[in-house]
């Protein structure tokens, strides 16, 4: 957040929407934990295929849609070269587009159409009332916010904020300290900013104590925030560089593909060199070629393009 957050200016009937939304997913992925923590990343697998991979780059993530055989895949990438708590933030923002974008395509539909995309009564008048409100379907920045809040919400639920709040004997606004919101960052593995938002988004901080509390540095040796958890010896897991290579069930297939002969050994030493592996790491050598009939080979194909 490059700038001083104000929680006006999210429409209020989208931040209903998001709670709803929120609420149904939760039903609908059978989440039964109630700090989601670093499982976003698997709640995130199962909406998009996901490249985690180290780049030098201030770059979090982004998500790409492609279009292969008819079909629309998401893909998105982490940048695992950041602390772990912006890596879990990332994804739950990069769910959280996915989501959304689905939806607002709905909203157009619907602004179209008329028609109902869900049985849910209360998420189709949570929808009603966002597009009552908004002339236009949302727009780049409108996106950018509700995702924002939306991915907030999600990983710091209002009611388990509430009651970590009631054991740390706070019950009044503006009386929590910088060692209560380095234990909140620990405890859902989140950046200082995003405890803080989601704090002032609750009311249980002031827009002025909010204001103020923004201006702490957050990030390096000699913050405030960094030097209370050292104190404590808290945050270990959130200031972690995790440095993964993986996508997917990449590495899968181009092993099945040279077994398959439908690639060579020079192609599959390539593929798994971008994730710092070898062929010999899974007991595979180099072997003459075998020949296979074009029959063969195009039952092969066939089979893997499916």
């Amino acid at each position: 957040m490059n700038c001083i957050y104000d929680k006006n200016d999210t429409n209020e009937n989208f931040k209903s929407f998001i709670k709803i939304k929120i609420d149904d997913l939760y039903t609908k992925k059978k989440i039964n934990i109630p700090i989601i923590k670093d499982e976003i990343f698997n709640i995130l697998e199962t909406v998009s295929k996901v490249l985690y991979y180290p780049i030098k780059d201030d770059i979090s993530a982004f998500h790409l849609k492609t279009n292969k055989s008819g079909f629309e895949h998401n893909i998105v990438f982490i940048n695992t070269n950041l602390p772990y708590e912006k890596q879990v933030f990332a994804a739950a923002y990069e769910f959280a587009y996915i989501i959304i974008l689905s939806e607002n395509n709905r909203l157009s539909c619907m602004k179209n159409t008329d028609t109902k995309f869900t049985n849910d009564k209360t998420l189709n008048k949570a929808l009603d009332k966002a597009l009552d409100t908004n002339s236009k379907i949302l727009d780049a920045h409108d996106l950018e916010l509700i995702c924002t809040q939306f991915a907030g919400e999600f990983l710091v639920r209002d009611d388990i904020l509430e009651e970590e709040l009631i054991k740390m004997g706070i019950s009044k606004a503006d009386k929590i300290s910088l060692e209560n919101i380095v234990r909140l960052m620990n405890l859902f593995i989140l950046p200082y900013k995003i405890i803080l938002k989601r704090l002032y988004e609750e009311n249980k901080i002031s827009k002025q104590k909010y204001s103020e509390l923004s201006l702490i540095k957050s990030c390096g040796n000699d913050s405030p925030i960094f030097q209370i958890q050292k104190r404590l010896g808290l945050c270990s897991k959130n200031n972690e560089i995790s440095k993964i290579k993986s996508f997917s069930n990449f590495i899968d297939l181009a092993i099945k593909s040279y077994s398959a002969s439908l690639k060579d050994y020079e192609d599959l030493e390539y593929s798994l060199k971008l994730f710092d592996l070898k062929p010999s790491n899974f007991n595979i050598k180099k072997t003459e070629s075998q020949c296979l009939t074009i029959n063969e080979l195009e039952i092969q194909h066939l089979l893997f393009e499916e």
